[in-house]
C-alpha cells in the first residue's frame, strides 16, 4: 500500500515540474560567447510591461543572487531584441531578464546559461 505522504510528494513533484515546463520562454538567446563580444537577446514577441512597470536584463554570475547583477539595461516596450555585452572574464554566467521593476525589481522572468570563453 503507498502511503498519503508518497502520493503527496509525488503529485507535489509532478506539478513542479510541469510550471518549469510550462513557464513560457520570453527570449532566445546564445549559449556561449567570446570575451567582450556582443550578445544579442532576441525576444519571442515584443515587450510590453505592465503599467507602472518595466522589463530590464543582465548578465550576471552563475549561481548570484537574484539580486545581484552585473552591466544591464532597460528593455524598451516594443522591442523585439537587446544586444548586451559578454563579460571580459572567462566562465559560467546567466543572462537575467527581470519584471516588474520597481515594484519587485529582482523578479527573475526567465534565465538562461552563457559560456564566455
Amino acid at each position: 500500500m503507498v502511503s498519503k505522504t508518497r502520493i503527496f510528494a509525488t503529485i507535489s513533484a509532478l506539478v513542479f515540474m510541469t510550471a518549469i515546463a510550462a513557464a513560457p520562454k520570453l527570449f532566445k538567446a546564445p549559449k556561449s560567447a567570446a570575451p567582450g563580444e556582443p550578445v544579442v537577446v532576441t525576444y519571442k514577441s515584443p515587450i510590453a510591461s505592465p503599467e507602472g512597470d518595466r522589463y530590464w536584463i543582465t548578465i550576471t554570475e552563475a549561481g548570484a543572487a537574484d539580486s545581484e547583477w552585473g552591466a544591464w539595461v532597460y528593455v524598451d516596450d516594443g522591442a523585439t531584441s537587446t544586444t548586451l555585452t559578454a563579460p571580459a572574464a572567462p566562465g559560467s554566467y546567466e543572462i537575467r531578464l527581470h519584471d516588474h521593476y520597481p515594484t519587485n525589481p529582482f523578479n527573475v522572468a526567465q534565465r538562461s546559461p552563457l559560456t564566455v570563453q
